[in-house]
């Protein structure tokens, strides 16, 4: 199966992460119209 994302708008939970912060940039690279974080921030860093 395949799909784009390309134009849609996402959400990325813990994306201030190191993992959530690289699927960020991924999904960025690939077109997304637009990426939102939610993070609580306990570990991660903006």
């Amino acid at each position: 199966m395949s799909y784009s994302l390309r134009g849609s708008t996402v959400l990325v939970t813990g994306g201030a992460g190191l993992v959530g912060s690289h699927i960020v940039d991924r999904l960025m690279d690939a077109g997304v119209r637009e990426v939102r974080v939610l993070d609580n921030l306990v570990r991660g860093r903006i």
